[in-house]
C-alpha cells in the first residue's frame, strides 16, 4: 500500500508542476497535452495485482501537505502551490501548519499520506539520527525527493536605533529565531559556532515582529526565501540594520558544515541592503 501511495504522490506532483509551468507561461504546449489526458492508472509491480487510482476524486483527507509555521515561507509556498493544482484539477489537498522542516521530515517518514516541505540538512539529520533527531531511537527514513523549491538563506536584522554593527554585537542579547522546529537549530548553531552567546527565543513570525517593535527582543534572524514577508513588513514602518557575518565567520561555518554552502543575497532585496549580504543557505525541496 505504501509503495502505491508514494507512486500516486509522484504522479500528482508531476501533474501539479505541469500546471504551475503552464500558469507561468513556461510550457503551455506540454501543459495542454498533459492536462487533457492525465494518466490516472497506477500499476503494481510484478506479481502484485494491478491497481487503479482515480486522481481526480481523492478523499479530501487522504493527502496532506505539511507546510510550516503560519506566515512563514514554507506555509505560504505550500498554500500557493496547492491552490494552483486545485485551480486546474479536481484534486484536493489539506495544507497543515507545522513547526517547520524538521517536523515535516518526521511526519512524512511516519505517514505515507503526507507531502512535506523541508531542507536537505534536516533530511540528512533525520536519516542519520543527528542534529534535531539525535534523541530518536529509529531513523526518519523512507523519504523520496519530489522537486526543488529554493535556497533558504540565513539573515539577521535589528532596528537601526539599537546601534548594532554586526552579529557579534548581539553578545548577551535576546534574539528571536522564529518558531521552534523551523530553522531554529540551524540558526542556534551559527551563533554558537562563531562564539556569539545570545539569549534565543522561539516565537511565531507575527509575534517576532511585534516583539522587535516593542523592544522585547533585540534582533530577529531567520532562514528562508528572500524577500521574507515579515522583514518587508517591518521595513514599512521602521529603519532596519542588516547584521552581517564576517568573511572569517562564513569560512569557519562552511568548513564545519559543508552541507550549508555560502551564498549572497543581492543588494536592493531589502531597503537595508545597500550591498550584497554574504551568508549561508540550506536548499529546500518537497518530499513524500
Amino acid at each position: 500500500m505504501r509503495k502505491t501511495v508514494k507512486r500516486c504522490l509522484l504522479i500528482m506532483l508531476s501533474l501539479g508542476l505541469v500546471f504551475m509551468m503552464s500558469a507561468c507561461g513556461n510550457s503551455s504546449e506540454t501543459s495542454s497535452s498533459s492536462a487533457s489526458q492525465p494518466d490516472t492508472s497506477v500499476s503494481s509491480e510484478d506479481s502484485e495485482t494491478e491497481a487503479t487510482v482515480d486522481l481526480q476524486n481523492l478523499s479530501p483527507d487522504m493527502l496532506r501537505v505539511a507546510g510550516g509555521a503560519s506566515g512563514g515561507m514554507y506555509y505560504t509556498f505550500a498554500t500557493a502551490w496547492v491552490q494552483e493544482i486545485e485551480k486546474n484539477t479536481n484534486i484536493r489537498f489539506q495544507v497543515e501548519a507545522t513547526e517547520g522542516g524538521a517536523s515535516n521530515v518526521a511526519l512524512v517518514s511516519q505517514d505515507a499520506n503526507y507531502i512535506g516541505l523541508t531542507s536537505t540538512p534536516l533530511v540528512y539529520e533525520g536519516e542519520n539520527m543527528t542534529g534535531w533527531a539525535k534523541d530518536s531511537t529509529v531513523p526518519y527514513d523512507g523519504i523520496t525527493a519530489l522537486f526543488p523549491i529554493y535556497p533558504s538563506a540565513f539573515f539577521c536584522y535589528a532596528l537601526s536605533d539599537k546601534g548594532y554593527g554586526d552579529i557579534h554585537d548581539l553578545e548577551g542579547k535576546t534574539v528571536c529565531l522564529g518558531p521552534a522546529g523551523s530553522s531554529y537549530d540551524f540558526q542556534s548553531n551559527i551563533y554558537a559556532s562563531i562564539g556569539v552567546n545570545i539569549k534565543p527565543v522561539a516565537l511565531s513570525w507575527a509575534d517576532a515582529v511585534n516583539s522587535l517593535k516593542d523592544g522585547t527582543v533585540d534582533a530577529v534572524s531567520f532562514s528562508g526565501a528572500h524577500p521574507f514577508s515579515t522583514l518587508v513588513e517591518v521595513e514599512l514602518t521602521h529603519d532596519v540594520t542588516a547584521l552581517r557575518l564576517s568573511a572569517d565567520d562564513i569560512k569557519l561555518l562552511v568548513e564545519k558544515d559543508p552541507t550549508r554552502p555560502a551564498v549572497k543575497i543581492s543588494a536592493g532585496r531589502y531597503k537595508c541592503l545597500t550591498e550584497d549580504y554574504e551568508t549561508l543557505c540550506e536548499y529546500s525541496f518537497a518530499i513524500c
